[in-house]
């Protein structure tokens, strides 16, 4: 990413990722009745959320509308806040207007003032917001809202507190919790690690472990100066997924995350994918075309044409099984999932799996005996099941194509003893369709987890491990 873009993405992270998710309920509530939008006035106007993600011309004086009210106030310093532009009291009203469906026409009818006068207001909004349309303005504006609404509004039973619980835990100071609802109701759940000054990319997490880097790696971010933006995939802590169809979950996944980075003005960002997070990397980057700069993707699991589809013969079994006995994954995985956290006995599952990474052996057994881990395995097992089901199932195409017809710069990194990964077949396909590819000697499947360096070094512009 050029300086310059990172310095303009970073500023943009400041004012708008921080403008509500930041902010304790008190501090937010704060914001949405702040006393001078009240001081001449008995009731407080502004806008208020419908439960379809719609909005509404609202009076809240005695809290009508309870959290799903914004203010007038926190109107105008969310667009002060994206846009470091004041807005008017005459373009606030015809936003308003605006967001709640009405018509340039309509709004000129309601408020007596010319048409032409409308739409110099409109050109006025747009000019200060820098886009080209008007829905490309409200659908900007109503991610922002809608985000203000939705922040503190976790209950303390659903899988969104469970997952806040994780980063409170094991990730302060620098861990925050984005919650996004769209104009098709769909909220995104945005785990963000680092620091906020850090150099930010955009990364699709892997399966077993949303959470990237590990708690026992979570100070690398700020000894590196790195800032995580980890979306959460369809099935991964309550997120909707449709499991007869979890590539249609993905679609709405992809999408959802393609608004986020527009909204934000953070489409260079670039995308870093571990291991089954790699399908809706290539989809996200391929979504936004020439905009996105680059894609890193770190031992994205192959399994559909490669004449050894596993290095080992045990791991040859869990490719077996997600080519022809897919309906078995979920309880699989049920079953064993609570009896990864016995030392003998996942020492024996792992050995087996990784007979030749040393690595990938080490990794495990590190976080087996790690004090962090029975709560990221319970969460796992009550939270995320679903999501590492419908991964498997997106991964097992043939995606080696589709990956050489990006237009950003793209690169795959693979461990040298990745038990799930033909080398020679895999490196061969990619490279012929303009894919650079990076063997890391010593490195395994898992090794990006435990040591991220490689992964940011590349990020930063260093040399990496090769």
């Amino acid at each position: 990413m050029l300086e310059h873009d990172r310095h303009a993405a970073l500023e943009v992270m400041d004012r708008i990722l921080s403008i509500s998710t930041k902010l304790t309920k008190s501090e937010r509530l704060a914001l949405v009745s702040h006393p001078s939008a009240t001081e001449n006035c008995e009731e407080e106007v502004g806008l208020h959320l419908r439960n379809d993600g719609t909005f509404s011309q609202a009076a809240s004086a005695q809290g009508k509308y309870g959290e799903n009210f914004v203010s007038d106030y926190a109107i105008a310093a969310c667009f002060f806040a994206r846009f470091d532009e004041s807005i008017t009291p005459a373009e606030l009203d015809l936003l308003k207007n605006l967001l709640c469906g009405a018509s340039l026409r309509r709004a000129s009818q309601d408020d007596g003032r010319s048409y032409q006068t409308k739409r110099n207001q409109l050109a006025a909004l747009r000019s200060k917001a820098q886009v080209s349309s008007q829905a490309e303005l409200l659908q900007i504006v109503s991610v922002l809202l809608t985000s203000l609404v939705n922040s503190g509004q976790d209950s303390a039973e659903d899988p969104v507190s469970r997952l806040k619980s994780l980063l409170d835990q094991y990730y302060q100071p620098h861990a925050r919790l984005h919650r996004t609802t769209f104009e098709s109701g769909r909220e995104l759940l945005v785990a963000d690690l680092g620091p906020l000054d850090g150099l930010p990319c955009f990364l699709m997490h892997p399966s077993v472990e949303p959470l990237v880097p590990l708690p026992n790696r979570a100070d690398f971010l700020e000894s590196a100066n790195i800032r995580v933006l980890i979306p959460l995939r369809p099935g991964f802590f309550g997120r909707p997924l449709d499991k007869t169809h979890p590539e249609m979950s993905l679609s709405d996944f992809v999408d959802d995350c393609f608004m986020f980075l527009t909204s934000f003005g953070l489409t260079s960002l670039p995308i870093v994918s571990i291991t089954a997070g790699g399908m809706s990397a290539m989809l996200l980057a391929d979504r936004l075309g020439e905009s996105c700069e680059q894609l890193l993707m770190c031992s994205p699991q192959y399994f559909a044409r490669s004449p050894r589809p596993a290095k080992s013969s045990y791991s040859g079994h869990w490719a077996q099984l997600i080519g022809r006995f897919q309906w078995l994954l979920f309880p699989v995985f049920n079953t064993l999932a609570p009896l990864l956290l016995n030392e003998e006995f996942a020492r024996k599952i792992w050995l087996k799996t990784y007979e030749n990474s040393p690595d990938d052996i080490k990794h495990v057994l590190s976080i087996v005996r790690s004090d962090w881990a029975p709560d990221f395995a319970r969460a796992m097992i009550d939270c995320n099941l679903g999501g590492v089901e419908a991964d498997l199932l997106v991964m097992a195409g043939d995606w080696v194509d589709s990956l050489g017809a990006l237009k950003c710069r793209t690169m795959v990194y693979y461990g040298e003893t990745d038990p799930f990964s033909d080398h020679e077949y895999t490196k061969g396909r990619l490279e012929a369709v303009g894919v650079e590819v990076r063997i890391v000697p010593g490195f395994g499947q898992n090794s990006f987890l435990n040591r991220p360096d490689v992964l940011f070094d590349h990020l930063a512009g260093h040399s990496p491990i090769v």
